[in-house]
This record gives C-alpha cells, sequence and structure tokens, in this order.
C-alpha cells in the first residue's frame, strides 16, 4: 500500500512543481479533480494520530512523527496554492479554515506530553499551529482586499476556546480563546528575548 512517507514525498514533489504554475491552469485541474479536497483531509488524519496517541499514553503512546511530516507537507501545499487569487478564494469557498476550527489539535496546546517548553505547551502544537496561522496570513495577503467570508472564517478560528489538561489527565475547555493564548505566547517569548539580552 502507500505509505504516508510516500504521500508525504509525492506532496513535497507536487509543491515544488507547482511553483511554475503561473497562470493557475494545474490548480484549477486539482479542483476540478477533488484532489485539494484531499489535501485538507490530512487535518483529519493528524487529529486521529493524536487521538490514538492520548489513549496509549499510559503505556507510551507518541504520535507518530511520519504524520506529523504529512501534515506539515500538507499545509505547505496548501499554502502553494494560496498563492494565486484564484487558489485563495477556492480555499476560502471550500472551508479550509472551519476545518481548522474542527480540528481540536489546533486548540490543545497539551494535546500530547512528548516534548513541552517552559510554559508546559506541547512541541507538537507548535508544529502543527505554526503552518496554519502561515497559510491563513497568506490567503490574507493574496487575497488583498477585504473578503468577508475568509474574514469571519478567521474570527471563528482565532475565537475557538483552547482546552487544557486537568488533574486527572482529561481535556476540558477554558474561557482563554486561541489568539488570547497566541498573544501570551507572544508576550512571554519577548520577555525570554529581553532577559536573554539582559
Amino acid at each position: 500500500g502507500i505509505t504516508i512517507q510516500l504521500r508525504t514525498s509525492a506532496l513535497r514533489a507536487l509543491d515544488s512543481v507547482l511553483a511554475y504554475d503561473t497562470d493557475g491552469s494545474w490548480v484549477l485541474a486539482l479542483e476540478q479533480r477533488g484532489f485539494v479536497q484531499c489535501f485538507i483531509n490530512a487535518f483529519h488524519t493528524l487529529d486521529a494520530a493524536v487521538h490514538q496517541a492520548v489513549a496509549q499514553q499510559s503505556s507510551g503512546g507518541v504520535v507518530d512523527p511520519g504524520v506529523v511530516g504529512y501534515f506539515e507537507a500538507s499545509m505547505t501545499l496548501l499554502s502553494r496554492i494560496a498563492l494565486t487569487v484564484h487558489g485563495a478564494e477556492m480555499l476560502v469557498n471550500i472551508g479550509v479554515i472551519d476545518v481548522m476550527t474542527l480540528c481540536p489539535v489546533l486548540y490543545a496546546p497539551e494535546s500530547v506530553q512528548d516534548n513541552t517548553n517552559s510554559r508546559g505547551e506541547s512541541n507538537l502544537w507548535h508544529r502543527t499551529i505554526m503552518p496554519c496561522l502561515s497559510l491563513i496570513v497568506t490567503m490574507g495577503s493574496t487575497l488583498a482586499r477585504p473578503h468577508r467570508k475568509f474574514i469571519e472564517q478567521t474570527c471563528h478560528f482565532m475565537n475557538g476556546l483552547v482546552a487544557r489538561r486537568g488533574r486527572n489527565g482529561a481535556f476540558a475547555t477554558t474561557r482563554e480563546t486561541l489568539v488570547e493564548r497566541l498573544m501570551y505566547v507572544t508576550t512571554a517569548t519577548t520577555q525570554l528575548d529581553r532577559k536573554s539580552v539582559v
């Protein structure tokens, strides 16, 4: 069968090829054949892998690194597609940001205790949330003008509530929104940078 590593390599190769798609015709062909929707399914693949790791955490379960690499390659490809106006509008209409909103992993900084930083946040969370934010920035920059649907989807995603791990190990939503968590991360990182300079 097709392994996750082979799928990742194929996505990276396609990303390189699309760099030469100056008129957007290849992206249009991918859309018409339903491939773009398949790329977005990477969110479901990631979420399933994290849920499996959490269920097996008592026995040392971790998220398959291959799945994380596949997710990153998918996001890189989607960001490539978002570099054209047609591609960015297509991703808005398909609802890629809405799919992000339905991905619990992106709202759980402590989703898996693989490795954590000084704020208790999983490195996995950083590796998954960062390409999502980059994709949103790319879409917004490409659209260049106010796009109501894009703005609504982005606000909905950023206002989602963060989930935290309780003392019993179970997750529960907090009153903290994703944008507040990101602002905290930015502030904390800036303070650490200032201390290192001093």
